[in-house]
């Protein structure tokens, strides 16, 4: 019994996915504060919304937060279930990270 209400609250987490903060349009919200470097990328992040690589939801902690590095830049993700789809296909998730889902090395 116990094993099927865990399966079944971790199928709700999947399907919600992992909480983080979504408008009421469907979409996710956009990150409040980066620094940015002339070429686009960003160079510190460290008093920044962070966004989640995968999900692109907000992490609300740095210092909690999982990375993955990946050419030359750190990753960051919202929750322990979108680090491994990101280190899965880095290429697919890091062509598209939003502006404060990543900092240089």
């Amino acid at each position: 019994m116990r094993t099927w209400i865990l399966s079944l609250a971790v199928a709700a987490v999947m399907v919600a996915g992992c909480g983080g903060s979504k408008d009421s349009g469907g979409g996710t919200t956009e990150p409040e504060r980066t620094s940015q470097t002339s070429g686009g990328g960003v160079k510190d992040v460290s008093n920044a919304t962070l966004v989640c690589a995968v999900l692109k939801d907000k992490i609300p902690d740095k210092s909690k937060a999982l990375h993955s590095d990946y050419n030359g830049k750190r990753y960051y993700f919202c929750c322990p279930m979108c680090k491994p789809k990101f280190d899965k296909d880095p290429a697919k998730y890091s062509k598209d990270a939003p502006v404060g889902s990543y900092e240089s090395l």
